[in-house]
């Protein structure tokens, strides 16, 4: 894994929770559980704890994404 841009893993893990109850193949209430982490999650990363990670989005957000070159 990179070590810049994690976001990007926990928005696809958050994803992948939500969708899982789309699909409906485990049970109903561990559908609920995993929708709302990965509602939280996608959340969490917008600014709900009071600072984006985003980009000129949300509360508080980075001015300036990293530039490796």
């Amino acid at each position: 894994m990179s070590e810049w841009g994690s976001n990007r893993y926990a928005a696809n893990a958050a994803f992948l929770l939500m969708h899982s109850k789309k699909l409906g193949r485990i049970s109903p209430g561990e559908q609920d559980q995993f929708y709302n982490l990965g509602k939280s999650q996608i959340n969490y990363m917008l600014g709900d704890s009071g600072r984006s990670y985003v980009v000129g989005f949300g509360n508080n957000p980075p001015t300036q994404p990293h530039h490796r070159y």
